[in-house]
């Protein structure tokens, strides 16, 4: 799971969440001239409490470094690699960074190819890679590369794929292959997909004869010295000193003890602080052939691409005003910030995702501006806060609080409230999701940035219509005034009914993909579960017979008689997946 925060509570509040600049105008005052910046003394402390959430024995770390051209002028680790064994971060502890955000890697193995004159961005992908269906004849490696390519996302066709489910090559060709069609032509448009970079690495590995790491180890990773860093290494088989990623729990923190098991995985990174120094330094040096060998991938890059930033997980972005760029995936896990026009450059790796995303820019926004003349937060509110102990919740009293939330006079806000396996997760506009800590009854805390908590309480109300009260107040801030909203009342229509919710009970096979949903009701609440998702709730949506769970929306179908013959599943990748009704057995 991630997490994240407090969304579109107030307009502050929503535009700090849809532009991913965590607060930083209001923590760190206006832009100013980078140039006149850099002979000032970095602001430890405050960098320090960029970190405080994962500063302590009790929490996963992160281990950070701030380059100022090729210098090192700041480098420090944080928290725990390994909390249960006790075992403290380090800057030569090897973390994992996870999918999309290493594409920039495979994207160089590529380029590598095509500069030895070994493959053609132009070639069609199937020259290489024949198991892929006819029906992609026309996809190119630049495609691929691009996310232009229209192949459906291996993981969407399979609901609710769980990180340890293994999917092997062969299973991904299978899969396409039932599919049987593309989403779009290919170079008409862009959608990120996980087929197109497992795909790559693949086609690297084929042509080059041997494995993606060997292959990015021969003809970079040795020369830049990179010796503690691995692509797609299992993580039982990294060397140590290594951090297991970590996840929120109700009780606090649980190691995840293995990764993605499928094509994907295999182009993961594991790495350390020091690896990615030497990364850093390497990305800015015109020498090092890195800029060079992207940018001869960019050719042909569809407008769509370059605007939504699917360029081999490089994104333009801005700190304080100033023009930066962020490597880093479809998610929040920025593993590095540069401030060209500063000459400055921050890495950041951490066991955890709680965070990730406003780390990096935090602190290069702290060296950006004069920090040392703006007022501090209050720290120690904010550690107070930190400090409070998990308290245990069941799943059946946060259930409770599940639902969407408006102000009190039903305005839209855009906050959802979920639960996911036995955590309540804040979820805001523009896809981003927070965990909720329990922190006593009723009350849970959420955690936007490093210095920045919120508290939340919820209090049921038989009064207030939705029957739930949420009230949320900024920890350590000057003045912060709560904001109160209360649950969406939920109008149940005839098609959602209890009655009518045992009528879309029943088993429903994939046309063209090889998963069984099964639907069920649990008192009023329809469920739904597959091999690998527990029993989940269906959340209704506006319309007779649809329906929500995790990041799809489900429409029920019915024929003239009015009886559901099947369903259609909808992801932001993929559309109109059809899972035919078994007939019920017999008996």
């Amino acid at each position: 799971m991630t997490l994240r925060t407090r969304p579109a509570i107030t307009a502050r509040h929503a535009r700090i969440a849809l532009q991913n600049v965590v607060a930083l105008t209001a923590i760190l005052g206006s832009p100013v001239d980078v140039g006149a910046q850099l002979s000032h003394p970095l602001p430890v402390a405050r960098i320090d409490s960029v970190f405080n959430t994962y500063d302590s024995r009790a929490t996963p770390g992160c281990a950070v470094a701030v380059l100022r051209g090729d210098s090192v002028a700041f480098r420090k680790a944080y928290g725990m690699a390994h909390i249960g064994f006790g075992v403290p971060m380090t800057t030569a502890t090897t973390l994992w960074i996870p999918y999309s955000e290493t594409r920039t890697f495979v994207a160089l193995a590529v380029a590598t190819l095509v500069r030895d004159g070994r493959l053609s961005l132009d070639d069609p992908v199937r020259r290489h890679i024949p198991e892929l269906p006819a029906y992609a004849s026309a996809v190119t490696v630049r495609h691929l590369v691009h996310h232009s390519s229209g192949l459906a996302d291996y993981g969407v066709l399979e609901p609710a794929f769980d990180l340890t489910d293994r999917i092997t090559d062969a299973d991904v060709f299978r899969m396409l292959g039932r599919w049987g069609k593309l989403v779009f032509a290919p170079g008409s448009g862009t959608m990120y997909s996980n087929t197109d970079y497992a795909l790559l690495r693949m086609l690297v590995e084929r042509t080059s004869g041997r494995s993606l790491h060997e292959h990015l180890r021969t003809v970079l990773l040795d020369r830049l010295g990179m010796r503690a860093t691995r692509i797609g290494a299992e993580q039982g088989s990294v060397p140590g000193p290594h951090a297991l990623f970590h996840e929120p729990i109700a009780t606090g923190w649980r190691s995840v003890l293995r990764y993605r098991i499928s094509p994907v995985g295999g182009i993961a990174v594991s790495t350390n602080l020091d690896d990615m120094v030497r990364w850093a330094r390497a990305v800015r040096d015109s020498s090092s052939g890195i800029a060079a060998l992207l940018a001869s991938l960019e050719g042909g890059a569809p407008e769509s691409a370059r605007r939504t930033g699917f360029l081999y997980g490089v994104y333009p972005a801005t700190v304080s005003g100033q023009p930066s760029i962020e490597h880093r995936g479809v998610g929040e896990y920025k593993y590095l910030v540069r401030v060209p026009s500063a000459d400055l450059s921050v890495v950041t790796l951490c066991n955890a995702y709680p965070g990730m995303w406003t780390f990096g820019p935090a602190v290069a926004a702290l060296i950006v501006n004069r920090a040392d003349t703006l007022p501090p937060p209050n720290m120690t509110a904010l550690a107070a806060a930190a400090a409070l102990p998990t308290i245990p919740m069941p799943t059946t009293v946060l259930q409770r609080y599940v639902g969407d939330y408006v102000t009190l006079s039903g305005r839209e806000v855009g906050l959802r409230i979920t639960l996911a396996d036995t955590m309540l997760a804040y979820n805001v506009p523009g896809g981003r999701v927070y965990s909720m800590r329990p922190i006593g009854v009723g009350r849970f805390e959420v955690v936007m940035t490093g210095i920045a908590i919120f508290h939340v309480t919820m209090t049921d109300s038989e009064r207030t219509p939705g029957g739930v009260l949420l009230t949320a107040r900024e920890v350590g801030a000057a003045a912060s005034e709560p904001d109160t909203l209360r649950r969406k009342v939920v109008v149940r229509t005839p098609a959602t009914s209890s009655a009518a919710l045992r009528g879309l009970v029943g088993a429903y096979t994939g046309d063209a993909i090889d998963v069984t949903l099964h639907v069920t009701v649990d008192a009023d609440r329809l469920l739904v579960s597959t091999k690998s998702l527990a029993p989940t709730e269906l959340r209704p949506g506006a319309k007779a017979d649809t329906f929500r769970f995790t990041d799809y929306d489900l429409r029920f179908v019915r024929d003239a008689t009015g009886r559901v013959t099947h369903l259609v599943l909808d992801a932001s990748r993929v559309k109109g997946m059809r899972f035919s009704r078994r007939p019920a057995a017999a008996g």
